[in-house]
This record gives structure tokens, sequence and C-alpha cells, in this order.
């Protein structure tokens, strides 16, 4: 237990360094040449310098804590702790893209399934006629939902793990 502790604060003062270096972009341009295999890049092309390293590993550590045995107020402090990391992380991304001088790739649109859509537009409708509120907002917004070409009709998918089996022929005997 005692080096688990002392490698995660190794990590976490090798974070504290990365974070004064992504700061000087003249600095870290250095760090970004000095890592150019395709092993300690990403697959955006930026350096996973031992920031980056630290992030995943600490988060990893933390995936771990959550599986032990824990109490449920413990157990949410973890959680917590892991969404803060994972945000960490993508700030500290955001900083090497700046420093780098590289335009952050445009998220993807989220594609929403179009039954799941209606449905809760008409819990929301529900939920506001129950408190005495127009229910036109909520509406508007699905037209714009809808318009946006972010929707897809549903599929009917198989529940993991019960996939259709080829039925054999049966065997006389």
């Amino acid at each position: 237990m005692m080096s688990s502790l002392t490698t995660a604060q190794k990590e976490l003062e090798a974070i504290e360094t990365n974070i004064g270096l992504v700061g000087d972009p003249k600095r870290y341009k250095e760090i970004n040449t000095s890592h150019v295999q395709p092993k300690v890049r990403d697959s955006s092309d930026l350096p996973l310098d031992s920031a980056r390293i630290a992030f995943r590993s600490h988060n990893a550590r933390l995936v771990n804590y959550d599986k032990s045995k824990s109490d449920n107020l413990e157990k949410a402090i973890i959680q917590q702790r892991q969404k803060n990391t994972r945000i960490a992380e993508k700030e500290y991304i955001g900083l090497q893209y700046k420093a780098l001088g590289i335009d952050p790739p445009k998220p993807k649109p989220r594609i929403v399934n179009a039954e799941q859509l209606q449905k809760a537009a008409e819990l929301l409708r529900a939920n506001a006629i129950e408190k005495g509120q127009n229910p036109a907002a909520i509406d508007a917004a699905l037209k714009i939902i809808m318009k946006s070409g972010n929707t897809k009709e549903a599929t009917p998918r198989t529940p993991k793990g019960l996939t259709k089996r080829k039925e054999e022929p049966e065997i006389e005997r």
C-alpha cells in the first residue's frame, strides 16, 4: 500500500512539473520534439508526456479502488475523484494544444435515437404541464434537434451475449 501511495505522489509531482512546462510554449515545444516515436504520441499527435501517463495511471488506480470493498460514501468520493481526474486530463490536453499552436479537433455531433428523444420530450412536456408551465419551449427545442440531422431511427439490437446461433442439424440415431 505504501509503495502505491509513493507512486501516486510522484505522479502528482510529475503533473505539477508538466503543468509549468506546458504553460511555456517554447519549453513545451522542446518536449514535443523529444516525443517523436509513435508509442509516445496519442491519436491526435500530441505527446504522451509524463503528466498524461500520470493522469491515466492515477485514474486506473482509482478504478481499482472503486472495485474494492468500500462503503457507499467512500465509493462516491472515489467516483468524484475519477471525474475530476478526467476533467483535469482534458484541460491539460487543451493546454497542450494551446502550447503547440494546434487547433483542437471539433467534437463530433452526438447522434440521438429519435424514438428515445420523443419519449424524453413527452416526459418533459408532462412535467412542465404538471408545474403549470408552458411546454412550447420543449416542442421548439425538439423541432430544432430533429432538423439538425443528428437523429437516427431506432434499430433493434440483440442484447449482449444473446447472439443467434446457427441451428445445427439433428443427428439421427
